[in-house]
């Protein structure tokens, strides 16, 4: 029998580890096994997403998350299933029985293999205790705006300036996806072109998080024609900073000379092989996220679609 794209089966998960560095594994009544916490993506929603969802379906906690582990695949009563997972910090929350799960325990990772019934789950658990820390940096473009002649002739206040043209309504809806994005990262820091677009784009999630947008004119548009040294040298002050979940919301042109900067300055000897690897063409509202050490070390990256 011929399969669909449809047949597939797509799960997500975590390694969920405390702050003691315990490792929270779930007891399923109906399977009757040990397992980490995941499940199947729902209907239009990401794998990134889904991982954070089943966690805090599965376990109670909110989760941040760390660089992504390998993924797996195998066969499922005959039809073939992937499984993205990442590495993950509880941040909050309380673990109460539900449809799910009967029973959580937190556990030393040297016990993974006595506990957990899958090896391939044991091994996820091996690989998230061997990660250095890190912390993420996204690179953001602007969800959708309205294009540049449509705004100019509504005729509306500053259809004249491109720095306030907005989002269309489908780029608010994907504001509202960034927003749970960015959450998932547990983002603390956002740093936006001052152009009106970008404001709306990570303004769901200023508002949801307490967080304050920082404006800065080298990550616009005009910023960027005007001086692109400066925007150069503006990224590569930034990156000592990046201590912390830190995202950018810039456009389209300036996402190369964004990305360029960041890896000549992590890693100049390597940073033309690196920049093959990551590619700087975003679709509105996508993000890449850098995983960083303190040291300046390129961990994992990632690229997500809205």
């Amino acid at each position: 029998m011929t399969r669909t794209p449809h047949d597939l089966i797509r799960a997500a998960g975590v390694v969920l580890r405390d702050d003691t560095g315990q490792v929270a594994v779930v007891h399923r009544g109906r399977r009757q096994d040990w397992s980490l916490p995941k499940g199947k993506l729902e209907h239009g929603e990401s794998h990134l997403l889904a991982a954070v969802r089943e966690c805090q379906e599965e376990t109670g906690s909110r989760p941040v998350l760390g660089p992504p582990l390998a993924a797996r695949s195998y066969e499922v009563d005959g039809v073939p299933k992937t499984v993205l997972s990442w590495s993950a910090r509880a941040v909050s929350g309380a673990f109460v029985v539900n449809d799910e799960v009967d029973d959580l325990r937190w556990i030393d990772p040297a016990d993974a293999d006595a506990v957990l019934s899958y090896p391939e789950d044991a091994a996820l658990v091996k690989q998230a205790v061997a990660l250095p820390a890190t912390a993420p940096l996204l690179v953001l473009r602007h969800a959708e705006a309205v294009k540049r002649a449509a705004w100019a002739a509504t005729g509306a206040v500053g259809s004249d300036r491109d720095m306030a043209r907005p989002l269309t309504p489908t780029g608010l809806v994907q504001s509202d996806t960034v927003a749970k994005v960015l959450a998932a990262y547990g983002v603390q820091r956002v740093l936006s072109s001052p152009a009106r677009r970008c404001r709306q784009t990570v303004g769901p999630y200023a508002a949801l998080g307490g967080v304050a947008v920082e404006q800065v004119y080298e990550l616009s548009e005009e910023g960027w024609v005007h001086d692109a040294d400066a925007t150069a040298s503006f990224v590569r002050g930034l990156l000592p900073e990046v201590s912390v979940p830190t995202a950018i919301c810039t456009h389209r042109p300036v996402i190369p000379l964004v990305l360029r900067t960041i890896l000549d300055s992590i890693d100049p000897h390597g940073a033309a092989e690196s920049a093959t690897e990551i590619d700087p063409r975003l679709s509105p509202a996508a993000a890449l996220v850098l995983h960083l050490t303190a040291t300046g070390d390129l961990v994992a990256v990632e690229h997500h679609e809205v």
